[in-house]
């Protein structure tokens, strides 16, 4: 997560495991906040301190939790390192937070956000169960290789040239 806030300051957090809404923190000590100084080229990284494991937070649609993304704090005080509005329209950033000791990341206490970008790093999710029954060459998976074989010259499938079956024709199942 990586977001600007009005006064042009950059913060942001890394969550070492894929976000997920639960109703408690997850992550691990790889977990971490940081913030960009206007002008900087180098951010100021704050890694977990081990005083707690409060690393990331994500809630959506509760009356009685926050609904929002956190990196460390306290769910009970609503006291986090950086916090990020369901609305991503504001945020706060409180210090120090025990879970990173980290300084108050944006321009002040409350802010409001400018821009937020979020990323996933992870591996290609599984393919469709349709695209997986469908293996083979000649599967959608293939398609871009099979057009470059035929454009090549190297192959043609006569199948998928075929003219339409004229009605009463009956085809083999």
């Amino acid at each position: 997560l990586a977001l600007r806030d009005h006064g042009g300051k950059v913060l942001g957090g890394f969550s070492s495991h894929p976000l997920q809404l639960a109703p408690k923190f997850y992550g691990d000590f790889s977990c971490f906040v940081f913030c960009l100084d206007t002008g900087s080229d180098i951010p100021t990284i704050f890694r977990a301190s081990g005083d707690n494991h409060n690393f990331v937070y994500m809630n959506a649609k509760r009356e009685e939790l926050p609904n929002g993304l956190a990196f460390g704090g306290q769910l009970d005080s609503r006291f986090f390192g950086l916090w990020l509005r369901a609305d991503l329209e504001s945020g706060r950033s409180d210090a120090p937070c025990a879970t990173y000791q980290n300084e108050q990341l944006g321009t002040s206490v409350e802010f409001h956000v400018d821009e937020v970008e979020v990323w996933a790093v992870a591996d290609d999710p599984p393919p469709p169960e349709w695209e997986q029954e469908e293996g083979g060459v000649r599967s959608k998976k293939h398609a871009e290789a099979a057009a470059f074989a035929e454009l090549a010259g190297l192959r043609s499938n006569y199948a998928e040239k075929a003219p339409p079956p004229v009605d009463g024709d009956e085809e083999d199942d």
